[in-house]
């Protein structure tokens, strides 16, 4: 692609419209830290939001064949964690903590072109057979939708050295995890031809069905470190991990909306 973004080599012509994107994120912390006999006790807090929209051309040719716009993509998170960690004066070494962590995100996205038009012309049982949209205009298959989700979790980790060269650790953290769907909404309207920008409000559609999502997972870690000779650690470890699952937003589909599973897995490391 040239230095410009809008053609191939040989001069061909990258896309139909204008590929416009807009990203705004910012956020601020606060940390307050207290120096204890011995340990260090801590308050973080966070805050963090990001927000994007923008139209993009997704099928790369001059045809408007598929076309997308996120109309809005915008999430707000706020997190506290309590902490407290020991100094390295003794053969005990360890850190404790409480997590929280609140976040509320919203989509508003969908697509349109000659695909979304054929598709939602097609007549029954192909298509809902709609009548073809207005000279200058193709069909905007669109869905916007909500999840807030909550999540905690204590965990701590302790490291013991029975030697100077060996030491023991063993560490845990037991997550709590909710997500709530607000609202999935979808929509058909339409989009201008040329910029794929859409030009109406959005129309009747359907919802999905309010649901929530809870889960809670334990995720220990066990390992031994060796220190042969100064400044080199050799170290072997097992821990197991977590990612949570959630909702697949916005769906402008019926409202069997898909769901994300969690993911699980085993770790094992030497090193």
């Amino acid at each position: 692609i040239d230095p410009k973004g809008k053609k191939y080599s040989g001069g061909i012509p990258v896309d139909d419209g204008p590929d416009q994107f807009h990203l705004r994120v910012g956020g601020a912390e606060l940390r307050v830290d207290y120096q204890g006999s011995g340990f260090t006790a801590s308050s973080i807090s966070g805050y963090r939001y990001n927000h994007f929209n923008g139209v993009a051309d997704l099928d790369a040719t001059t045809v408007p064949f598929y076309n997308a716009e996120t109309r809005k993509e915008l999430s707000i998170d706020w997190s506290q964690e309590f902490q407290i960690v020991s100094d390295d004066s003794g053969p005990l070494q360890y850190v404790g903590g409480l997590f929280y962590w609140h976040e509320v995100a919203t989509d508003d996205f969908g697509a349109s072109g000659l695909a979304v038009d054929g598709a939602l012309t097609a007549p029954p049982p192909f298509g809902p057979g709609l009548p073809p949209p207005p000279a200058g205009s193709t069909y905007f298959a669109g869905g916007r939708g909500r999840v807030e989700i909550e999540s905690y979790a204590p965990y701590g980790q302790v490291t013991y050295a029975i030697t100077p060269q060996w030491e023991l650790l063993a560490g845990a953290r037991y997550t709590v995890e909710e997500k709530k769907l607000k609202y999935n909404h979808w929509y058909v309207t339409t989009a201008d031809a040329v910029t794929s920008m859409v030009n109406a409000q959005n129309q009747p559609g359907g919802d999905a069905i309010p649901d929530k999502s809870k889960e809670k997972e334990f995720t220990p870690k066990i390992g031994v470190n060796w220190k042969p000779i100064d400044d080199v650690m050799l170290y072997a470890s097992f821990s197991k991990g977590f990612k949570s699952g959630g909702f697949n937003l916005p769906d402008p589909a019926p409202p069997s909306l898909d769901e994300v599973k969690s993911e699980k897995v085993d770790s094992y490391e030497l090193g």
